[in-house]
C-alpha cells in the first residue's frame, strides 16, 4: 500500500496521499500505516467514504471547510484534493480508494473559485485507478496462495 501511496504522489508531484482497501461487504476502509500497521474505519468515515457513498471522483477546496472532513482518516491540508473510488473491473465493486493533493488545484484557487480537476488530471486518475486496482488484484492473489 505504501507504495502504491508513494507512485501516486509521484504521479501528480505531491507531498502526501492516502490509499485505503475498500471492503464493501464488510463496510470497512482500511489503511496501511508504516509505523502501526493496518488501521480499520467504518466505510462512511469522511470525504473518502463519501466518495464511495457516491462512487464518484470529487476535488475538494479546502479539507477542513468540506461538511465530510474526519481527521482520523482524511489527508490533513488545507491544499486543494483529489478523492477516487477505484472499481473491481468484473463486480463493479469499490476496491480502493484514494486522496491525493492536487498541486495544479491551488493555481487561481480563491473564495470564489473552487479547485478543479483538468483533463489531464482525469486522464492520469484513470490511468493510477487500473494500475492500481491491477496491483491490488495481484497482491490478493499471492496472499491466498500463501
Amino acid at each position: 500500500m505504501l507504495e502504491l501511496e508513494r507512485q501516486l504522489m509521484e504521479l501528480f508531484n505531491s507531498e502526501n496521499a492516502i490509499v485505503f482497501i475498500v471492503d464493501e461487504d464488510h463496510k470497512t476502509l482500511k489503511r496501511y500505516f508504516e509505523s502501526q500497521g493496518w488501521k480499520e474505519y467504518d466505510i462512511s468515515t469522511g470525504i473518502i467514504g463519501n466518495i464511495i457513498k457516491e462512487r464518484r471522483t470529487k476535488s475538494v477546496t479546502d479539507c477542513y471547510n468540506d461538511i465530510n472532513y474526519n481527521n482520523l482518516v482524511d489527508l490533513n491540508t488545507t491544499l486543494p484534493i483529489i478523492c477516487t473510488p477505484c472499481h473491481h473491473p468484473i463486480t463493479n465493486k469499490i476496491v480502493l480508494g484514494f486522496e491525493v493533493i492536487n498541486r495544479k488545484g491551488i493555481i487561481g484557487r480563491s473564495s470564489l473559485n473552487k479547485a478543479s480537476i483538468d483533463t489531464v488530471d482525469e486522464e492520469i486518475i484513470e490511468y493510477y485507478k487500473k494500475f492500481a486496482v491491477q496491483e491490488f488484484l495481484i497482491l490478493n492473489k499471492v496472499f491466498l496462495f500463501e
